[in-house]
């Protein structure tokens, strides 16, 4: 059996208060619970990236993945979230049962780290 991973970012307005984010943290992560998807995903009020993985579909293509084409449907069926660029991979075990051990979804303040305190 594969594995299947999408990976995607997308720099977007996420929430207009800490209450709403860490509202949308929640129910990301939820979704993902209930999809059984591993993997991890940073939310900040700047956008959304993430790397998730559905381990041992048995499909040929990430897209027919249930819990990855759920999700990214899900996605897509929100306007902030519409228009993101799906990045698909998969793997044959035995080297790779699946891409993530675990399932990490977390508020951050940046979704990519640009080090800003280092810069000056």
């Amino acid at each position: 059996m594969e594995s299947h991973a999408a990976l995607f970012y997308k720099y977007v307005r996420t929430a207009e208060s800490d209450v709403e984010l860490e509202r949308l943290v929640a129910e990301q992560r939820a979704l993902c619970v209930r999809l059984g998807l591993l993997g991890r995903l940073l939310i900040s009020t700047g956008g959304v990236n993430g790397a998730l993985c559905c381990a041992g579909c048995g499909v040929t293509s990430a897209a027919k993945c249930r819990g990855l084409g759920a999700y990214i449907d899900a996605m897509e069926a929100l306007p902030r979230f519409s228009g993101i660029d799906w990045k698909r991979s998969s793997s044959e075990p035995p080297r790779h049962p699946s891409f993530f051990a675990e399932l990490t979804v977390r508020r951050v303040n940046e979704i990519v780290a640009t080090n800003r305190a280092a810069v000056r």
